[in-house]
């Protein structure tokens, strides 16, 4: 089978039969980085299926298999864009439970695609957060604000929708971040 017949049968939504002759493609090329990329984006389709079925949330060890293909990928190709985005877009709502260090060094070697600039930004400010390092993650807000002024000048809707979250998210993260003085003074932070 071809590689665009698997890329075919993901896109019908055939994500078990797609997974079947990934296995058996990915056997003659174990290295073939957009076969593991799609393996990598099937297993994830069939985690969320199984969450709609068995309405639990998913955990950290359910993407345990996905994790490991990312990181193979980038073994192979440490700069991958396609990887990075992936292993960061899937482990950040756990960011918490993982090395901060380690994190950090992945959203670093995606910065490099200039592409990636607003993703970036967002998970910088999730690893921070998750992390307690609620400065930084203040500042990796504002960041992201400046870029959304740039990127949809011309969208008001979507700016309007993302200025929206990313300034909720920054008051979020005001309102709970300990306080510096136990002086019983009032400090306004511009949002």
């Amino acid at each position: 089978m071809k590689f665009q017949d698997l890329v075919n049968l993901y896109e019908e939504g055939r994500y078990e039969d797609c997974l079947s002759e990934l296995e058996v493609f990915l056997v003659l090329n174990p290295q073939d980085i957009p076969a593991l990329i799609l393996k990598a984006t099937v297993l994830k389709e069939l985690d969320f299926q199984n969450l709609d079925e068995d309405s639990n949330e998913l955990t950290l060890d359910d993407f345990q298999e996905v994790i490991s293909i990312y990181k193979s990928i980038l073994q192979l190709e440490p700069n991958n864009e396609a990887a990075l985005f992936g292993l960061l877009e899937t482990t950040r709502f756990f960011y918490k439970d993982l090395d901060y260090d380690e994190y950090a060094s992945y959203i670093e070697r995606l910065s490099i695609h200039e592409d990636e600039l607003e993703n970036v930004c967002r998970f910088r400010a999730d690893l921070n957060y998750l992390h307690e390092k609620y400065q930084e993650s203040i500042g990796n807000i504002n960041e992201l604000l400046s870029i959304y002024e740039v990127l949809y000048a011309h969208d008001r809707i979507s700016k309007c929708a993302l200025l929206t979250e990313s300034v909720l998210f920054k008051a979020m993260i005001l309102r709970e971040k300990p306080k510096s003085s136990s002086t019983g003074t009032c400090r306004v932070q511009k949002i």
